[in-house]
């Protein structure tokens, strides 16, 4: 899929393997974002394996059938800082609304943050939950997981901005 022909527009900005770049590495940084807080809330080589073998496949066939239809049409032209920002957020934001939908079709309960984000946060003995229904403390729980998915979203794509450059010869 990434092979060394280039056949897209020689007026583009980037080429096929900037693009391609783009993608692996956005599964890359969007599964560490993801699987960041169990390897370091625990001191546990077989968990960190564990999450490297089911994560990191799943991060990758996530971004090349997801992501990168989209970072192919956002490549089309070049992507100044601002503009990498704003498509990092609608991004992320596209996939929490993805996890939320999903979650309530399956009829789960609400996802909370993780025991790294409750450990930091403090959570105690405060009730998130209260005969299903969200306590005002669980909102601000679940809302400020996916705040800092957004805002680990907007930084992914600002990594990515400051690798694959502002156009045509930038990896070179």
């Amino acid at each position: 899929m990434c092979g060394s022909a280039n056949k897209t527009d020689p007026a583009a900005p980037y080429t096929r393997e900037d693009w391609c770049f783009a993608v692996n590495l956005s599964a890359l940084l969007g599964w560490l974002l993801v699987a960041a807080p169990a390897i370091l809330s625990h001191f546990n080589p077989l968990l960190w394996l564990f999450a490297a073998v089911t994560g990191l496949p799943l991060a990758f066939v996530f971004c090349w059938i997801c992501v990168a239809p989209l970072l192919r049409r956002i490549m089309r032209h070049p992507v100044s800082w601002a503009r990498a920002a704003a498509w990092g957020a609608v991004v992320a934001l596209a996939i929490v609304g993805g996890a939320v939908a999903l979650g309530h079709l399956l009829g789960l309960e609400h996802a909370g943050a993780s025991r790294f984000l409750l450990w930091i946060l403090g959570e105690g003995s405060v009730m998130r939950a209260k005969d299903g229904s969200l306590t005002p403390y669980g909102w601000r729980v679940v809302l400020l997981s996916r705040g800092l998915f957004v805002i680990g979203g907007v930084g992914i794509a600002l990594v990515l901005r400051a690798c694959i450059g502002s156009g045509r010869g930038a990896m070179a």
